[in-house]
């Protein structure tokens, strides 16, 4: 199977990532249904809202984190590496280069980024459902 080229122009979101994502857990779904009903746009802790050049993921303390894309490429079928620069509420800190690998898996989508910790390199993957 070829991998198509990185288009020229800016970095864009695949199509089937797009919309809001919460935790695949109970709890998740929980805040999904807030959320859904609620009608404000407030985004929850968890919450994972794709758009086609940015990713914002709401955490607790913090109004959420953003990653502006900076580079999507195809990694197969319905699997991505998207790179990012990575900003934080308040948006004053220098920003860093992010990647994630994200993929699409019986409508969950997953999102992976190798993290270190105590000196030792490890791949963290966490699971969404779709909201909206």
């Amino acid at each position: 199977m070829s991998v198509p080229a990185l288009a020229a122009g800016p970095a864009v979101s695949p199509q089937a990532l797009r919309g809001v994502w919460f935790e695949d857990t109970e709890l998740g779904r929980h805040h999904c249904l807030q959320y859904s009903l609620r009608q404000t746009g407030e985004l929850i802790p968890g919450t994972l809202v794709v758009a086609d050049t940015q990713i914002a993921e709401a955490q607790q303390g913090v109004q959420e984190t953003l990653l502006f894309l900076t580079q999507v490429a195809a990694q197969g079928e319905d699997a991505w590496q998207v790179s990012g620069l990575s900003d934080a509420y308040p948006y004053q800190a220098i920003k860093e280069l992010q990647i994630y690998g994200f993929s699409l898996r019986n409508q969950r989508l997953y999102r992976s980024m190798k993290q270190v910790q105590d000196g030792k390199e490890f791949l963290r993957t966490q699971v969404y459902a779709r909201c909206v």
